[in-house]
C-alpha cells in the first residue's frame, strides 16, 4: 500500500511540475496543451487500471483529508500539493478515479422480473417499444403447437431500429397477455388496443445463425408489372406490403425469404433516385413477392386463392414476356457512348413534330436514319440521302434475316428502317427515332442502349384546345405572308373529336402494354412546352446516371 501510494504521489508530482514549467509556453500553444493533457490522462488511467485489482487501493477520495494533513506539515512542495488537493475540481477527479477503479461506470441493470422462470435455464428478454403512428414492422407466425414466433422484421422499421427483436424469436407475451395458442389475428388485436401507447414483448431469443438477414443493398430491380400489395390476400401482412407500378425501380434490402422480399421503391423511370421523398424521411420499406413466388402463381394448374398480379405481355418483347423483374444497374453517361433517343407514342400524339423541332434546333447534335425502300427513285431523289434504294428481293431477304427495325408495304413496294441505318446514324450524331413499338425488340439491346421516352397523350380537352390553338397560329402566320388564306397548304393537321378519342385510347393501351420499357415519360400538352421539357430531359440523361439492364453494363466473356 505504501509503495503504491508513493508511486502514485511521484507520478502526480511529475505531472504538476511539467504543467508549471510549460504553463507560459502553452498559453500560446493550445495544441501542445491538448497533447500534454492527453498524455497525462493516459498515464493516470494506466496507473489506476494496473492497480484496480488491489482492493486496498480503492477509496482515494475517502483518504483525502488524511493526505492533506500530512502534506501541510511537510516541505513547500507538499504544502502546494495540499492546497491543490483541497480544490473542488481535484476532489471530483479523485472521486472519478474511485469510480473508474471500481468499475462503477457500467449501467445498473434492473432485477429480473419475478414472473420470469429461469429454472429451465431459458434466456428471456423483455422489450418495451413506445409506439407512434408508424407500424411496428414485424410479422408473426404460429405452428401447429401454438408456438408464436417472429416471422420477419421489416428493414428500417420500429422493431428493426430497436435491435432487440429478431426473426425467429419466440413470443411469450404481449402486454402481459400470454399468446401461446392464439391466432395471429388475435395477437394483432392486442396490439391494436395499444395503438398509441407502449407495447411490451416477452420473448425467447431465436437462433441468430439460422435467422440472420441476407442483405442485398446492391441489388436493384425494375418492376415489369403492376402490384398492389394491399389487395394481395396472400401477403403475410398487407399493412407492410409495398405497392409499385411497371417501370418502378426497387432497391432490394432483404432477400433471405424464399417467397417475400423486402424492398424500397425509388421511383418510376430510369432517372429514379429515391430523393423525391426525402422531405418525408426514408422511403418506405415493404414486402414484395419474390421471383419464385410469382413463378408459382403463374404456373398453370397451381390452384391458389387470392389476388394475383398479372403481367402485361409485351408484343415487342416476346423473349422477355415471362420476366417479372429486370436486374438493373446505374450507368454513368460517357462521351464514348452514343445512346439513341427513341420517342414512342401513339400515332398523332406529336412525337414526329418534336423530333423535327429537335433536329432544327440542334442540327449538329442529333441525326436521323435514312429509310430503305424497294421502289424506284424519282428524278430528284438521291441514294443514301433520301432513301436507300434496294431491289425488292433484297429487301425481302433483309426482312427474313431480321435486319429491319420496322417495315411496311405501300402500293406494292416495301418501306422501312434497317438496323444498319441506326448504326450509320450514330456515326453522325445522336439518332432521333420515332419507330413503331414493335421495333423496340431490336432496338433495346446492349449494342444501342437507347433512351426510350414515352410521349403521352394529354386529356381530351387539353388535346383539342392546344392543337386547335397551334393550327390557328400557323394559319395566321402563313396568311400574313401569302395575303391569302386560301393558299395555306400543309402545316399542323386538325383533329376531329373521334380522332382525338382514338389517339387517347391508343396511348393508354400502349402504356399498359410496354410501360416497363420506358426510361421516362412526357405528356405532350402543348408542343412548345413539351419541346422545352424534352430538351431538359435529354440533357438530364446526358449528365446524370440512369438505370439500365444489368447486362448492358457488363462485359462479354470470351
Amino acid at each position: 500500500m505504501q509503495d503504491d501510494f508513493e508511486e502514485w504521489m511521484k507520478a502526480l508530482e511529475n505531472i504538476l511540475e511539467s504543467i508549471t514549467e510549460q504553463n507560459l509556453e502553452l498559453t500560446n500553444r493550445s495544441g501542445s496543451h491538448g497533447h500534454l493533457t492527453e498524455d497525462a490522462t493516459c498515464s493516470l488511467h494506466n496507473l489506476i487500471v494496473s492497480t484496480s485489482k488491489d482492493d486496498r487501493f480503492c477509496g482515494i477520495a475517502d483518504q483525502l483529508e488524511e493526505i492533506i494533513r500530512d502534506c501541510e506539515a511537510g516541505p513547500s512542495s507538499a504544502s502546494l500539493l495540499a492546497t491543490l488537493l483541497g480544490k473542488e475540481h481535484i476532489q471530483e477527479v479523485l472521486c472519478a478515479a474511485d469510480d473508474i477503479s471500481s468499475s462503477r461506470y457500467f449501467p445498473i441493470l434492473p432485477e429480473i422480473p419475478f414472473e420470469v422462470d429461469d429454472d429451465e435455464g431459458l434466456a428471456v428478454k423483455i422489450v418495451k417499444i413506445i409506439r407512434q403512428d408508424e407500424p411496428l414492422g414485424a410479422t408473426i407466425k404460429s405452428d401447429e403447437n401454438g408456438k408464436v414466433t417472429i416471422a420477419r422484421v421489416i428493414s428500417g422499421s420500429v422493431v428493426d431500429r430497436t435491435g432487440c427483436i429478431m426473426e425467429g424469436d419466440q413470443v411469450l407475451e404481449v402486454n402481459g397477455v400470454r399468446v401461446a395458442g392464439l391466432e395471429p389475428r388475435e395477437i394483432l388485436g392486442l396490439l391494436d388496443r395499444n395503438n398509441k401507447g407502449s407495447v411490451t414483448f416477452k420473448l425467447i431469443p431465436g437462433d441468430k445463425r439460422k435467422h440472420s438477414h441476407s442483405t442485398a443493398s446492391s441489388i436493384h430491380l425494375r418492376a415489369l408489372f403492376d402490384y398492389d400489395g394491399k389487395m394481395d390476400s396472400q401477403s403475410p401482412c398487407p399493412e407492410a406490403a409495398l405497392s409499385f407500378n411497371k417501370g418502378d425501380i426497387l432497391e432490394l434490402l432483404v432477400c433471405n425469404d424464399r417467397q417475400w422480399w423486402q424492398a424500397r421503391n425509388l421511383g418510376n423511370g430510369s432517372l429514379a433516385t429515391g430523393d423525391d421523398d426525402k422531405k418525408h424521411g426514408l422511403k418506405k420499406v415493404g414486402l414484395v413477392p419474390s421471383e419464385s413466388m410469382l413463378v408459382e402463381r403463374m404456373t398453370p394448374g397451381v390452384n391458389r386463392s387470392g389476388t394475383l398480379p398479372r403481367i402485361s405481355r409485351s408484343r415487342g418483347n416476346e423473349s422477355d414476356s415471362d420476366m417479372r423483374y429486370e436486374s438493373v444497374v446505374r450507368l454513368r453517361p460517357s462521351d464514348e457512348t452514343i445512346r439513341p433517343i427513341v420517342l414512342i407514342g401513339a400515332s398523332g400524339v406529336g412525337r414526329n413534330e418534336l423530333r423535327r423541332r429537335l433536329t432544327l434546333a440542334f442540327p449538329d447534335k442529333f441525326s436521323t436514319t435514312i429509310p430503305h425502300t424497294s421502289r424506284q427513285p424519282r428524278p430528284h431523289e438521291q441514294h443514301g440521302v433520301d432513301y436507300y434504294f434496294v431491289p425488292k428481293i433484297e429487301m425481302e431477304n433483309m426482312i427474313h434475316r431480321g435486319e429491319m427495325l420496322e417495315f411496311g408495304e405501300f402500293k406494292g413496294n416495301y418501306y422501312g428502317t434497317a438496323v444498319s441505318a441506326v448504326r450509320k446514324a450514330t456515326q453522325v450524331g445522336i439518332p432521333l427515332l420515332t419507330p413503331h413499338p414493335l421495333a423496340l425488340k431490336a432496338l433495346r439491346t446492349k449494342e444501342f442502349m437507347p433512351i426510350i421516352i414515352f410521349i403521352q397523350s394529354p386529356d381530351k380537352e387539353t388535346f383539342a384546345k392546344t392543337r386547335a390553338a397551334l393550327r390557328s397560329r400557323w394559319s395566321r402566320a402563313t396568311s400574313q405572308v401569302s395575303n391569302s388564306a386560301s393558299t395555306v397548304v400543309g402545316g399542323p393537321r386538325g383533329f376531329t373529336e373521334l380522332e382525338i378519342e382514338q389517339i387517347i385510347v391508343a396511348s393508354d393501351q400502349l402504356e399498359r402494354q410496354i410501360a416497363h420499357l420506358f426510361d421516362a415519360r412526357l405528356v405532350n400538352s402543348s408542343l412548345e412546352t413539351s419541346f422545352a421539357a424534352l430538351t431538359r430531359l435529354i440533357h438530364k440523361f446526358e449528365s446524370h446516371p440512369s438505370w439500365v439492364p444489368l447486362n448492358w453494363a457488363t462485359r462479354d466473356l470470351d
